[in-house]
């Protein structure tokens, strides 16, 4: 049972879609890729640090998260944590589960997101 500030969650990363772009020719610059690009556009900085805190766990890891865990990564304060939680939730990268009260499924690529927004057109860049 998780404690009162805990959410339950469970990762998602779409890897069809994301096996799709990279088959489709997109260009990485900076080993940044295309979903990447894209929440960096859409989200706030404390935003982005939550997503990559999230994004850093492997399809279909179950955990329950807390701004204990997530200050001691990302050093987001509780009231930057809840305010970039509410973020992912609103730009759709954090869905709620259906008749859950504190679960939530987590996608790299918000129902929102456009991955066009990441500039595909980009030359690559090798160093």
């Amino acid at each position: 049972m998780p404690a009162p500030n805990q959410r339950h969650i469970t990762i998602h990363r779409n890897e069809k879609e994301l096996n799709e772009l990279r088959s489709s020719g997109y260009k990485y610059s900076f080993s940044i890729h295309a979903y990447d690009r894209a929440a960096m556009r859409e989200l706030s900085g404390n935003g982005f640090k939550l997503y990559t805190f999230l994004k850093n766990n492997q399809d279909g890891y179950r955990f329950f998260l807390n701004e204990t865990a997530v200050y001691n990564a990302t050093g987001l304060q509780k009231k930057a944590y809840l305010a970039a939680f509410r973020e992912l939730v609103e730009h759709r990268f954090l869905i709620p589960q259906p008749n859950s009260r504190t679960g939530f499924d987590f996608f790299l690529i918000g129902e929102s997101t456009t991955i066009s927004a990441a500039a595909p057109d980009e030359p690559e860049v090798n160093f």
